[in-house]
Formats: C-alpha cells, structure tokens, sequence
C-alpha cells in the first residue's frame, strides 16, 4: 500500500525469518508439536539461515535439498570469476551512485533479476548465507541433499557457480558434525527430476 515493490528481485533472504516465525507459530497454534522444516534451493538455504541465526526450539529437524552455496571465496577459484567481478561492480556503482533498488539482469552466479542491494547481500563478500559457514550453528538433526548431476567439481564450465565442489564440502562436514547428514541422489538435477521416489526415501529415512 505503500507503493513498495515485492517479489524475489527484491527479496532480503534476511527477511525469511519472519515468514519461518510466523508459520511455526501458525503450525504450533494448530496444534502441532514435533514440527520439522523442509526448505528446497533457496527455501533450504533459508531454513539453514532461520535455524543458525534463531535456533527455534519448536523445530525438531530440518531437511535442506539443494541449497546453492553463496560464497564470495568460493567463486574466485571458478572459470566465470571474472564475469561475476563485473556483476560486482555493477551492483557496487548503483549502491553508491545511491541506488540500491536499481534492477540488473544478473548472469552470475546465475541467472536472475535481482536487486543492485540483493545480488550484493546474497553474493557478495559478506558471505551471510554461506550453508557451509551456517550449518555448525543450527543444533537440530539437519539432512542436507544433492543431486548428483548438480554437486559436479568445482571449477566445470558446466556447473553452477553455487553448486561447484559443494557435494564434497557437505560430505566432509557431515563427518565432522554429529547433526548433520548428507547424501546425494543419485541422477539427480535440481529439481530431483524422475528421482523424486529416491529422494523421499532418503528423507523418509532419516525422519524415521
């Protein structure tokens, strides 16, 4: 009403704990008690977010599928470095000429509208949302999936910049934290498509 505009080009990721407070105390008001999150790309990397930075005692696990990796670090060892670098400053002169609104059509990471203030709050040095640097934080059973057409070896020209290396960082922390497990399915694309079955049977088991 306040003539704000809406959507994911504007979206804070920060913003996401709002709306992760109000449906569990929608859920709890319900009447549920043994309350889980199950957040898949972006959803999953806010429900890392959510549970790292609130640790809700009302959450008993959580499932993450595909949470992409924003990590400034991590990109400048990519093949499409220096084509992020440009996105980078083209965010970084419309924040100073005082425009963080300002759209831009964004390649890299991935290809996206976003905001000059999102692209440089989700991908920039910051590194807020990194799920490697977050996931030691959250201290509920968490289960973190990938398929394994997505988790390729960083630096293929082939793989998004978010993904690149990142089934083999999930695999050493899940060995090196007690709460979090992770497994790859096996053909899958993002979207775990036509391995759907598999995938459940992965989170059907680790919720048993």
């Amino acid at each position: 009403m306040d003539g704000q505009r809406f959507g994911a080009a504007y979206e804070m990721v920060d913003d996401c704990c709002q709306d992760w407070d109000a449906w569990i105390s929608f859920a709890q008001g319900a009447g549920y008690r043994n309350i889980g999150l199950w957040g898949h790309s972006l959803g999953a990397v806010k429900s890392i977010y959510y549970m790292a930075t609130e640790k809700d005692s009302r959450i008993k696990s959580m499932v993450a599928s595909s949470p992409p990796r924003f990590s400034y670090n991590t990109y400048q060892s990519m093949d499409d470095w220096g084509k992020y670098v440009e996105q980078l400053e083209e965010a970084q002169k419309h924040i100073s000429d005082g425009h963080p609104e300002a759209l831009m059509e964004v390649r890299y990471p991935s290809a996206n509208l976003l905001t000059a203030g999102v692209f440089l709050d989700k991908y920039g040095p910051g590194e807020k949302y990194d799920v490697i640097g977050l996931l030691p934080n959250v201290k509920v059973p968490t289960l973190v999936t990938l398929g394994s057409l997505e988790g390729v070896e960083r630096g293929q020209s082939n793989s998004l910049m978010g993904f690149a290396g990142l089934g083999g960082e999930l695999e050493k922390l899940s060995g090196e934290l007690d709460h979090v497990a992770y497994a790859s399915v096996l053909n899958g694309d993002h979207f775990y498509t036509g391995q759907r079955e598999p995938a459940w049977k992965i989170v059907e088991g680790f919720l048993a």
